[in-house]
């Protein structure tokens, strides 16, 4: 077999449809003595994510909207002090196209939590090649507990190779200190027109889906 249709049949398989591929599941809750977290498991595309098989897919140009709705499932963000967002993140499984010509950017509630390149964030190329990735690296942004937390994701490369982001699944952990007494909702309100990035660490999820 000649190198390049090697390189057609790689094509063939690390190319997702040219249209974004995105789905918007209610969030699951889950409650860990003072924290709440609330999961969103993507499966638009059906390949690549660790716990179902499934991910959400973004080609090159395209941003994807998923929102939040934290008093529309019961929970009092006033309660929280802090509310972390988890992004679990790969790029295609192609690897011609190096990760620094892979251009993100992340907004929460219309800030911005990050613009830059992908190994700015040592986001990787997805791998085994063709199937459920076991190399996601989590990325978490730190921002201001609110009614609801929209986050769009942009992804764009200059490349003229098929290259896309997948994403695996989105978090957002309220969490409360223990020293902490919880404000008046009105202060909150005000805090959340200033919302944007406090810190931000990754961690690379394992084959569990447990973060490290």
């Amino acid at each position: 077999m000649n190198r390049q249709l090697i390189f057609s049949i790689g094509l063939l398989f690390t190319t997702a449809p040219f249209a974004a591929i995105l789905t918007d599941p209610v969030s699951s809750v889950s409650v860990s003595g003072t924290s709440v977290t609330l999961t969103k498991d993507l499966f638009g595309f059906n390949n690549y994510g660790l716990l179902d098989g499934k991910s959400d897919i973004l080609n090159n140009g395209d941003m994807g909207t998923w929102v939040f709705d934290i008093s529309g499932l019961g929970i009092n963000f006033a309660d929280y002090d802090i509310a972390v967002l988890s992004a679990r993140l790969a790029l295609d499984d192609g690897t011609l196209t190096p990760a620094s010509s892979y251009s993100i950017n992340i907004e929460l509630n219309g800030s911005t939590a990050f613009s830059g390149q992908a190994d700015a964030l040592s986001i990787g190329h997805g791998s085994p090649f063709g199937t459920v990735f076991n190399n996601w690296t989590s990325i978490d942004f730190n921002t201001v507990p609110a009614n609801q937390l929209e986050v769009n994701i942009a992804h764009s490369n200059l490349s003229s190779a098929p290259v896309w982001l997948a994403i695996d699944s989105l978090e957002v952990e309220l969490i409360q200190s223990s020293t902490s007494v919880p404000a008046p909702a009105a202060i909150w309100l005000l805090g959340s027109g200033f919302i944007g990035l406090v810190g931000m660490r990754k961690r690379s999820a394992k084959l569990s889906g447990k973060y490290t």
